[in-house]
């Protein structure tokens, strides 16, 4: 799929518009938003991938704008003390540090490692990903369906994180991939950034771990700092054209408890359950 013939191609796929306000396209077995396509298209035609490339996975509103957050701060300490108050973080949204919502152009010019963020599925651009941490998080979102219809939320949501599990799984011993859960870095965020440090090369040493600069990274990165900055409280990003608290979610593990009734949530879990089966994969839909 080249960029030229993105508009022909577009024009041509089954298109559904439950997931409002942006009608979806098949291609490849998924439903995708025009954008993602285009960008698909970029991408393949442009990008030009390193073997030292750090690539952030996620589907969109799972923990994104957390982990960039956690991600940079960690491989970038040498440079940038977690606790320094002229932190890139203290000036700049989450997404935009690194390689976030950058051009081609842009990309090229960073130095290695690279920290690049995505929301692209794996089968999409997974010849250029050498190292990957994926975060997905408990579905929170009922999504209307039709009788006999296939949900929207296989197609989309599960079908996404079930492509970054599966290959966590086959690269496990190589550690290539490491799939996280929003739930589970909540849980415990000291213990899971340790991991994702080791990911990236760049594992905590043990005078580290005795000054806590795990725990100072996590206590850094804490959502509430993030959004109570002035940067993210009145500053724009470029990407997608929004304002930088338009990247910020509640964030509260069981908050979809607010927003559907149990019976939704129910009939969510059943879905998401069925989508799973067989797979090893749980996403927690109860907490």
């Amino acid at each position: 799929m080249s960029q030229t013939n993105i508009p022909e191609i577009i024009g041509t796929l089954p298109v559904d518009t439950r997931c409002s306000p942006f009608a979806t396209h098949h291609y490849c077995g998924f439903w995708l938003h025009g954008f993602v396509l285009k960008g698909i298209a970029a991408a393949h035609a442009c990008f030009e991938p390193r073997p030292t490339n750090i690539f952030l996975a996620s589907f969109p509103k799972s923990g994104t704008t957390w982990l960039k957050a956690l991600a940079f701060t960690t491989l970038n300490r040498a440079t940038h003390s977690p606790d320094d108050e002229h932190h890139p973080l203290r000036r700049r949204n989450p997404v935009t540090v690194g390689g976030g919502g950058a051009t081609d152009h842009v990309l090229q010019v960073l130095p290695s490692p690279r920290l690049i963020s995505t929301h692209i599925l794996y089968s999409c651009c997974h010849m250029a990903l050498p190292r990957r941490a994926y975060v997905t998080h408990g579905l929170t979102v009922a999504l209307q369906q039709k009788d006999g219809e296939k949900p929207l939320a296989r197609t989309i949501t599960v079908s996404h994180a079930l492509e970054y599990w599966e290959e966590s799984k086959t690269s496990c011993e190589s550690k290539q991939v490491l799939f996280l859960r929003y739930e589970e870095i909540m849980q415990d965020p000291v213990g899971n950034l340790k991991k994702l440090a080791d990911l990236m090369g760049c594992g905590f040493s043990t005078e580290e771990e005795e000054a806590r600069v795990p725990q100072k990274i996590v206590d850094g990165c804490i959502m509430e700092t993030l959004k109570g900055s002035d940067v993210n409280k009145k500053g724009n990003t470029t990407l997608l054209g929004l304002k930088n608290e338009a990247f910020f979610r509640n964030g509260v593990v069981g908050d979809w408890k607010n927003h559907i009734t149990p019976e939704m949530g129910v009939r969510l879990g059943r879905v998401v359950d069925q989508a799973l089966q067989g797979s090893g994969l749980t996403l927690s839909h109860s907490m």
